[in-house]
């Protein structure tokens, strides 16, 4: 990214909204709050939830009034040439996420200053520690696919809505208890548990007693001369569907050790 040239926050001071943490050769890298961080650069033309979120960003800093709809028009372009303008990209139409350091959900207190002027400075690099110093619990599943609906992330007993999109928790409550029980093994990571937020009944069927057919349906047999009990996966882990919990209680035939090339679920 380049040399930092000024540093504009020190330890104790409070870090808001707007604020110019420090510059980069003549470039500003300005603080935001949002639920979730911003991890791609905005260009014209694109959309989805990132445009959304910088446009809420853009709003949030005073450069954005257009509807907040995840499409990077003309008026997205506006905010972010204004925003470029004042600091220091000139008339560039993209925005970039190394002019921007995410502080979390809301305006912290700097602890530890960890930049000085004339360091090399790379994008995303942490800048300083606050009294919490961490801003989000963020998941990298283990593998089996998520259930559909709201989603909660749990960690040693302690629960807090998950963001699907961000795979995050920025509550400042949850994110404090977490570190708090993790001690200094925060930064390694724990095992948590990713769940419904409303818990849902299902039955269990073992992968290997479910059959797709070329037609796309899904079903099991009760017997080798049984009819197909077709089924709806509900989700499922490594080895295991989750299915309707009516079907709790119907036998399940698992590996009969049969070819059937014409086997389907009609």
């Amino acid at each position: 990214m380049g040399l930092v040239t000024q540093v504009r926050v020190d330890a104790g001071d409070e870090v808001a909204n707007g604020d110019v943490l420090v510059v980069v050769g003549e470039v500003d890298v300005v603080a935001y709050t949002s639920d979730r961080p911003l991890h791609t650069d905005i260009v014209e033309g694109a959309s989805g939830p990132s445009v959304e979120l910088a446009q809420t960003i853009l709003a949030g800093l005073g450069h954005y009034r257009g509807e907040v709809d995840g499409r990077s028009r003309a008026s997205t372009v506006a905010a972010i040439v204004a925003f470029n303008t004042a600091h220091g990209l000139g008339q560039s139409r993209v925005l970039s996420v190394a002019s921007l350091a995410w502080l979390g959900p809301a305006p912290v207190t700097a602890r530890d200053i960890l930049v000085s002027a004339g360091d090399s400075l790379e994008p995303g690099a942490e800048l300083f520690t606050t009294s919490s110093a961490y801003a989000a619990v963020e998941v990298t599943p283990g593998g089996a696919a998520l259930p559909d609906g709201d989603l909660v992330l749990d960690v040693r007993g302690r629960t807090a809505p998950l963001d699907r999109a961000a795979m995050a928790v920025t509550d400042p409550e949850f994110t404090a208890a977490v570190a708090e029980a993790l001690g200094n093994g925060a930064e390694e990571g724990a095992s948590g548990v990713v769940r419904r937020a409303i818990p849902v009944t299902v039955g269990v069927l073992p992968a290997s007693a479910v059959v797709t057919d070329g037609q796309g349906r899904t079903c099991f047999f009760t017997s080798i001369d049984g009819d197909a009990v077709p089924v709806t996966p509900a989700g499922g882990a490594l080895g295991s569907v989750d299915v309707d919990a009516s079907l709790v209680g119907h036998p399940v035939l698992v590996n009969p050790r049969e070819v059937r090339p014409t086997l389907g679920c009609a």
